[in-house]
């Protein structure tokens, strides 16, 4: 028996459903994906943040520096970490009202 398992079984039923999390339904290979992504775009932005950076060479220092053989795949992963960013901002609740 695990350790959540055996402390759901010590708390006493209070007849309120209690909130649950969402299970994580992605693959270990999807995960590891968007680590790896989400490595890179913080990479992209922290080479294109100094002065005078230049986006073609950065990306080339990319592809580079984590094996990539097309520069098209940096852009792509750069939208798709960005869209998952402002998904995860989204539905995060707002403290200002």
């Amino acid at each position: 028996m695990n350790e959540q398992t055996a402390s759901n079984l010590a708390t006493p039923y209070t007849g309120v459903q209690q909130e649950t999390t969402k299970p994580d339904l992605r693959t270990a290979y999807v995960i590891e994906r968007e680590e790896r992504e989400l490595k890179i775009y913080k990479r992209y932005q922290e080479l294109i943040a100094q002065p005078g950076a230049m986006m073609t060479p950065v990306v080339d220092q990319l592809c580079r520096e984590f094996n990539i053989h097309s520069r098209t795949t940096i852009y792509q992963l750069r939208s798709r970490v960005a869209k998952r960013l402002d998904d995860a901002a989204a539905e995060t609740p707002s403290l200002q009202s």
